[in-house]
């Protein structure tokens, strides 16, 4: 893990909070396991470019919202 990871991962669970969507119904919204939405969260590994795109069009936000 590394600072960006982890920052990035909390911006992540905020703002699907916020939007009072579930770990598991974000998860499949975007296409992968709700133990690697966990991970992505934890901040254990940054997002790939692909998951990026998937999430901020399901979360709707911007790629700077994430960072």
């Amino acid at each position: 893990m590394n600072k960006l990871s982890v920052l990035v991962g909390k911006r992540i669970k905020e703002i699907r909070e916020s939007k009072k969507i579930k770990q598991n119904q974000l998860a499949e919204m975007i296409g992968i396991e709700p133990t690697n939405l966990s991970k992505l969260e934890k901040g254990v590994h940054l997002p790939k470019e692909d998951t990026i795109n998937k999430l901020t069009k399901s979360l709707n936000c911007s790629v700077k919202d994430l960072f």
